[in-house]
């Protein structure tokens, strides 16, 4: 009975390390005969940067402000949009400048008449002194010719003199011998001593014009008159306001200035703001831009701005660009130091990842800034190689 159990067991047995020993190498036999699976290759990483941003001109996009309660009264000739202007040129005039255009011309007259006056007054000062001058040589050479006719005079009243007293003399020997009367005698003594009086007042009426001479020809009366001519000229000088009159139409240029509008920079005027007689309340006169090189101006991340550096190449696109939207190339040229606040809000809300930007300025290379220099802030999409 117990026989046909035991070799029930043991056939069992015998199954039980069968069917181990298949199972302990079938694994191997079939990994053997089988291909290790596929390893997926890695995808090629875009290291770009994306980002939006807008096209603007060469220091962005300059607002022209109105002084405050001041309104525009007309625009000078030629300014309308897209017209080119240069730095310091009047775009616009506002309220009161007719008015100080007239005082100003006033002025302007007031200190013609001044200065005419000034100039009268020197042209009199100038012809008075050289009259001085003048008049001190014709008083000179008259004096001089008087000396010279005065001493001719004494030479003649002197040999005069000298006559009569050879007569007189002569006579006094012949009054001794009584050939002549006393009468006769005492005639030509008084003769004589006539003569010499003569001589003698003549040589002090010359002392008397040399003195003249000397005195009025002199360097001290000379200089007296000279000065009082000076001093009343001053006097008539002093007398023109004309240091006052300029000074007042410096305040009248600053006060006309004041009503005039120029450029900041030069320029292509991209929008006007404000219409003649119009309040420009909050907003400015208009807006202008140099348009001679325009740039993108990309809000970058500012978890991305490590990644961005002058000198990287950029690609710019968009739906709006001219030429069926052929792409724009340029080079980052600087990045902004300061981190701001979005300016253009992306298509997909859900996909922003940061509302703080910094800005990247991208120059545009000089065929694709002459595209676009009509196109100021248009959006567009960028890529910045990394």
């Amino acid at each position: 009975m117990f026989a046909p159990l035991k070799t029930i067991a043991t056939l069992f047995a015998v199954g039980g390390i069968g069917v181990g020993v298949v199972w302990f190498y079938s694994p191997q036999l079939i990994w053997s005969q089988t291909s290790p699976p596929a390893v997926p290759a890695l995808a090629e990483v875009d290291h770009s940067i994306h980002q939006l941003g807008s096209i603007q001109p060469a220091g962005g996009i300059v607002e022209v402000a109105l002084p405050a309660g001041l309104r525009p009264v007309r625009f000078e000739k030629g300014v309308a949009i897209g017209s080119r202007v240069t730095q310091g040129e009047v775009l616009a005039y506002l309220d009161g400048h007719d008015e100080r255009v007239g005082e100003l011309a006033v002025i302007d007259a007031e200190i013609k008449v001044a200065e005419a006056t000034l100039r009268d007054e020197r042209e009199n000062e100038r012809v008075s002194l050289e009259r001085i001058e003048a008049e001190r040589q014709i008083s000179r050479e008259v004096g001089e010719l008087q000396i010279e006719l005065m001493r001719k005079r004494i030479d003649l009243l002197k040999k005069k003199s000298a006559h009569s007293a050879n007569q007189l003399h002569a006579l006094d020997g012949l009054q001794d011998t009584q050939a002549i009367s006393f009468q006769e005698f005492s005639r030509q003594k008084a003769l004589q001593e006539a003569d010499q009086g003569e001589l003698e007042c003549t040589g002090i009426e010359l002392k008397r014009l040399s003195l003249e001479l000397s005195h009025n020809t002199g360097d001290a009366k000379i200089a007296e008159e000279k000065r009082k001519v000076k001093a009343a000229a001053a006097r008539i000088r002093n007398g023109v306001p004309l240091d006052s009159l300029q000074r007042k139409k410096d305040l009248a240029l600053a006060m006309l200035e004041r009503t005039q509008v120029r450029a900041p920079i030069s320029g292509t005027i991209l929008e006007i703001n404000t219409r003649p007689g119009e309040a420009a309340v909050g907003k400015p006169l208009l807006k202008l831009g140099d348009s001679s090189q325009m740039y993108v101006v990309a809000e970058v991340y500012e978890e991305s701005r490590y990644l961005v550096r002058p000198g990287q190449q950029a690609t710019i696109t968009g739906r709006g660009l001219p030429d069926a939207g052929k792409p724009l190339r340029g080079q980052v040229e600087r990045v902004g130091l300061m981190v701001s606040g979005r300016k253009l809000m992306p298509l997909d809300l859900a996909a922003e990842s940061s509302s703080h930007v910094f800005e990247v300025w991208i120059r545009l290379n000089a065929e694709d800034s002459a595209r676009v220099k009509d196109y100021s802030l248009l959006r567009v999409d960028i890529q910045i190689d990394h």
